[in-house]
Formats: C-alpha cells, structure tokens, sequence
C-alpha cells in the first residue's frame, strides 16, 4: 500500500512529503519519491479525482493549499494548483462527501476559508471566508481564536469547525458556507477544553470530541438539525492518572465497524488511548499503549483496517500498530519507519 506522510521542514532535516510503499506483513517498506515543499503539515487525498491536498503551515506569505494530480500507480506528482489561505498557519483540510467544497483551517490566524472544487478535484474559486475572535482560559494557549480542524457530517448536511482558543464549536449547513456572513450554530465547550479533532458515528447522532488541552473526550448527541447537544459523557485519556497538562489530545477516529474508538495522546504520555463503544454508545477506555515515540500527532488506518499508522513528530519515526477486529486492541508491530518530523498521513 501506498501512503503520502506530510511533515515539518523548517528546522529539520524534512524536503516536504514523502510518498512511502509499505508492506506491514512483510515488514518492509520504500520510499518512493519525495515532493519538495514548505511545512506541508496536513494532507488530504481526493481518491475519486486521484488529487493530493496540502497546506504549507508558516505564518507568512508562503501559507497556501498545495494541489497535485497523482498518477494512476501513485508514484508521480504534478502540482496542479496553489491557492492563498488568506490567513496564517493553515493545519487541516476537509473534503465534503459529495467532493464539492474544501475547507481549510488557519490555526494562528483565526479563521477557515471555503473552497469550491472543479471537475478535476482541483480548488479553483474562494467562496467564503469566515473569522473569529474569540478566547478562553489558558494562558498561553487560548489568548484568541485557534481554528484546528473542520469535519462533515456522515450525512453531508451540517459542517463542524472547531475553535481551540474559544473553546467553541462553529456549526452550519454545508451548503451555506458557500456564502459569507451564514449565521453559525454555537457550542461551547467547557473553559479550558481545547477542542481539536472529532469524529462521527456513522448510523448514529453521536460526535465524539477530542479536547486537546484538557486530554479529554466529550460524547455529544446530535439535535434533528444535526447540531450538538450537551455532552452525555466526559472520558479522559488517561482516567488513572489525570494530571492537568500531562495529556494533550491530538487525533481521534473510530474503527470502521464504529465498534472502537482510537485517540492519540501527544502530552507526556506519548500513547494510544483505545475505547470500546458501548452499547449506548459511551466510551469504556480498554487500552493504554505507548505510541512508540514522541508526538504522536496523527493517526490513520489502513484501508483494510487492520494496521494503525501513528507518525511521532518529535522522534522522525512512523510506527505501525497491528490492529484486533475483535476487541480493538492494539499490538507494536516491529516495523519502525524513519521519516523526518513526521505530522500527518494519508493513504494513496
């Protein structure tokens, strides 16, 4: 299987994205090539349209969506496109299920910018651009408005952005975000939280919050509007042993059969934290296993589901993870991939 890894290049040894070819049973792997650009932190790939997203995270002019057109073998690149973000340190990018409308979150700058997507998957028209001032409790952390992330509905309907330095979750319908100035529906969390990635049930209202600064998990029901309700349930990271500080969410996502539920933990911990979804779908924490590294900052499944991806940040290694369709849990493979400041990762 192929896999495009995003990484940081500013002060590291990193040339941009590296597209690796990984056999996990075999216990081996190659890079393939590697696609020269600044701090391409987040990627996300359009399989339908065969088109690899990226942002180029920097608080200057240089901070941008990257597009390039993939080969049919995954092994050459061609970039396409490259779009302002008209903000600051761009971190994440949601595709809409019906492959329409890209957003991206600009973390420093406060605000997420909605692009229209042509024909051949490639972003060709701002169509929105929506700001935020807004701040909470943590003294360093939360002096403004941080936008970290924005996630789809399952059904397409309702997009939600959250807010890492307001504690605030923005929600609207997908399809009016096509405009500027659409009212948002807004939830607060608790002061302090830091929501930063979600996840959804597939067949179910439930939204599972990852708070980054409070190294918890909030599980929320969906309103008929598919808006959040108050929280049904607060589950920490590290429930034994919760110390202010010491846990800091970072990725979250369930198992495809929505039977498990996976969150990374990239404070002193440096673990995976594994959760069983019960049948009235709260969270029961069966696993805590070490990451294999230092910031374990994301995660991704392979597309069988039976390997976990994690990319340590801060010791240049991609760590894979063998996967139990039964109970969930997580077993070290041996197999360590080198990577320079590895952040993000998408399968081809």
């Amino acid at each position: 299987m192929k896999a495009a890894i995003g990484t940081y290049t500013q002060r590291t040894k990193s040339e941009g994205i590296y597209v690796i070819d990984i056999d996990p049973e075999k216990q081996v792997s190659r890079i393939v090539t590697s696609i020269p650009c600044i701090n391409p932190s987040f990627l996300y790939f359009n399989r339908t349209a065969s088109v690899l997203y990226a942002v180029q995270e920097v608080i200057s002019a240089d901070a941008a969506l990257l597009a390039f057109s993939v080969s049919a073998e995954g092994t050459t690149f061609r970039q396409a496109t490259n779009q302002p973000v008209h903000g600051s340190a761009p971190c994440h990018i949601s595709l809409s299920p019906d492959g329409k409308l890209l957003i991206v979150s600009n973390y420093m700058s406060g605000n997420f910018v909605c692009y229209s997507i042509n024909e051949r998957g490639l972003p060709d028209r701002l169509q929105s651009n929506y700001r935020f001032d807004a701040k909470s409790i943590h003294p360093t952390r939360q002096k403004q408005s941080h936008i970290h992330s924005a996630f789809f509905t399952p059904d397409s309907r309702n997009v939600f952005i959250q807010d890492l330095g307001g504690d605030l979750i923005y929600q609207a319908e997908a399809s009016k975000l096509y405009n500027d100035n659409t009212p948002l529906q807004t939830f607060r969390q608790e002061a302090g939280a830091g929501p930063r990635h979600i996840c959804f049930l597939k067949h179910v209202p439930i939204v599972y919050v990852l708070n980054e600064l409070q190294g918890t998990i909030d599980v929320c029901t969906l309103d008929q509007r598919s808006f959040i309700q108050a929280p049904v349930q607060k589950i920490s990271l590290n429930p034994e042993n919760a110390d202010a500080g010491a846990d800091l969410g970072a990725h979250i996502q369930l198992s495809s059969d929505d039977r498990f539920l996976y969150a990374t933990n990239r404070g002193e911990r440096n673990a995976i934290s594994v959760y069983a979804v019960t049948p009235d779908y709260s969270l029961e924490l069966i696993q805590n296993i070490p990451a294999g590294g230092k910031g374990p900052r994301f995660f991704a499944s392979s597309p069988d589901d039976q390997w976990l991806f994690v990319t340590n940040q801060y010791t240049d290694s991609l760590n894979i993870f063998k996967r139990d369709f039964a109970n969930g849990m997580l077993t070290p493979s041996a197999m360590q991939i080198e990577i320079p400041s590895p952040v993000c990762l998408s399968f081809l």
